[in-house]
């Protein structure tokens, strides 16, 4: 049975209610279409006030970061490529940061028509505490603003780079699974082999997540991406799915 773009739309949206994290779904102009509980909290407004517009047109928590959201639901939208980035919002007097994972809805004719957010809260320590109250960080990051940070060095495979960007995310190895569309197991044995080339090359000391983090951030080994490996999680909705309460 072959489903409308509206009703696919609305089916992510509707899988999305019980979500105990943060999640949102964008139309296929970069417009919300629907927000669960968790973000209507984070976001300081409900889902009515939000239905139909973008991120630069409300005022909300997002304030300060609204145009590069709306600048990365733009890239998702044409290039159809999966996006991870860091939010940094202000709650009150606080700031929380999370990482935020953008899938393409792409329709069985290849169309991409809408994005599927979903914000996860992060436990890895944000060193450059300066940059909360800057906004142009995130805007410019690995543009215009150097760190003076380095990649790991070129005997790293692609793959292995992605996993320490999801070592850094401080991504479970289940998500990395569901991530990647790769077994449990297939993560743990790449996880090994990982750290085993981070003890050939960098140091021994070197046996775990915490272990690897720790030292990528001490020496400044942030410069980090998923290596456009992304691409292959790109899934089509057939038929609507049934929603347990």
């Amino acid at each position: 049975m072959k489903i409308t773009d509206e009703q696919y739309v609305y089916a992510v949206g509707l899988k999305n209610i019980h979500c105990p994290f943060p999640c949102a779904v964008y139309d296929e102009n970069g417009n919300y279409s629907s927000i669960n509980k968790s973000y209507e909290e984070i976001l300081g407004l409900n889902n009515e006030q939000v239905i139909g517009l973008r991120n630069s047109e409300i005022q909300s928590n997002f304030n300060d970061f609204a145009k590069v959201i709306d600048v990365q639901n733009k890239y998702v939208l044409e290039s159809k490529d999966y996006l991870f980035s860091i939010n940094i919002i202000k709650v009150g007097s606080d700031y929380k940061a999370y990482y935020v994972s953008k899938r393409p809805m792409i329709n069985t004719s290849g169309k991409n028509v809408g994005i599927d957010v979903s914000m996860y809260s992060t436990g890895f320590i944000f060193t450059l505490s300066s940059a909360f109250n800057d906004p142009n960080v995130y805007y410019n990051q690995g543009t215009e603003i150097d760190f003076n940070t380095s990649g790991l060095c070129e005997t790293f495979t692609p793959l292995q780079e992605s996993y320490a960007y999801f070592i850094m995310c401080g991504f479970s190895n289940e998500f990395i699974s569901t991530v990647l569309g790769k077994s449990i197991k297939t993560v743990e044995n790449n996880m090994a082999r990982l750290f085993d080339k981070a003890q050939r090359r960098y140091s021994l000391s070197i046996n775990s997540r915490k272990s690897l983090r720790d030292y990528l951030l001490q020496n400044r080994i942030t410069n980090l991406s998923p290596a456009g490996i992304m691409k292959s999680t790109i899934k089509t909705l057939n038929t609507v799915p049934s929603i347990n309460p």
